[in-house]
């Protein structure tokens, strides 16, 4: 009875060893079996995190094994990924490029427009300087023009930093846009005329109307021929939107050109039409277009007032 007694603590703590043993080797076997899962849930937030590096000989577990399979498909997948975040990268870089080369082309379009009345005035200036009230008006031209590419850049630099202060447009306006495409139209033998009346200002953002009917005007002057008339119409509709229309007596607009407006395009083939579609979504306006081939073209700009309390 006593060896019994002095053998039950001993028989206790061997068996206590012996389920330690066994409870280490259930372990080390649990692990073992899930270590090739294990490697592909550190492979998966690896990826997760932003790391498409593939897995290292160590990460990866026996090669023909499901587990193998399975990293080299997560591996696989993190190279497309990065792959991916690269592609992505360089037509971002692209597509800033791009902006920046539209922006720039935008600005030398509407710095040139002035600079060629201007030059023209120059000329008058020149051939007619003895004229008193022909260099007032070569002045008042050329003022207006520098003016002109004043706002652009200034408008440009104001976007961009957004500081532009948005102005109602006036009756000056118009007879400004008009007096700036008289002499070019005067070059090529055409008469232009201003239409209707504005007596109040229109609560819309009045600098990108300015350089649309800029672009529409010049385009309908080089669409017309000697003799023929290009008039800039302005009308209040019941409703309270403005109508400004510009009409030639030209050949119709080419195809291309139809397409971008129908379909809203702010590109397109030609840079001064693009201007317009620009500037006329700022404005949230719409266009209509009446283009007879052969003919004439009308193409009617429709401005809703700004929203009240919004500035105009």
């Amino acid at each position: 009875m006593e060896r019994r007694a002095q053998l039950g603590p001993l028989l206790l703590g061997l068996e206590g060893m012996l389920a330690a043993l066994a409870g280490m080797l259930v372990a080390l076997l649990t692990r073992r079996a899930l270590a090739p899962l294990l490697a592909v849930t550190e492979a998966l937030d690896r990826a997760g995190a932003g790391d498409f590096r593939p897995s290292t000989a160590a990460q990866r577990p026996p090669a023909g094994t499901e587990a193998a399979r399975l990293i080299e498909a997560v591996d696989l997948m993190a190279a497309r990924l990065a792959e991916r975040e690269r592609l992505a990268a360089r037509l971002a870089e692209r597509a800033q490029a791009a902006e920046l080369g539209d922006l720039a082309a935008t600005v030398a379009h509407e710095v040139r427009n002035p600079l060629a009345g201007m030059l023209t005035a120059l000329g008058s200036a020149r051939r007619f300087g003895e004229s008193r009230a022909a260099r007032e008006e070569a002045l008042d031209l050329v003022e207006r023009g520098l003016r002109q590419i004043q706002q652009v850049v200034q408008t440009t630099l104001d976007v961009h930093r957004g500081t532009l202060a948005p102005r109602p447009l006036t009756r000056e306006d118009l007879e400004d846009v008009v007096r700036l495409v008289r002499p070019e139209a005067e070059r090529r033998g055409l008469r232009l005329e201003l239409a209707g009346e504005l007596p109040e200002p229109f609560p819309a953002d009045a600098l990108p109307v300015r350089q649309a009917l800029l672009n529409l005007l010049l385009n309908a002057v080089a669409a017309t021929g000697a003799g023929g008339v290009v008039s800039l119409g302005v009308r209040r509709e019941a409703d309270g939107t403005l109508r400004l229309e510009v009409a030639d007596e030209g050949g119709g607009l080419p195809e291309p050109a139809l397409r971008q407006i129908e379909g809203g395009a702010r590109s397109g083939p030609g840079l001064g039409l693009s201007v317009v579609m620009a500037q006329l979504a700022r404005l949230d306006g719409r266009i209509e277009v009446d283009s007879r081939p052969g003919e004439a073209t009308h193409i009617a700009l429709f401005l809703p007032p700004a929203p009240e309390g919004a500035p105009a």
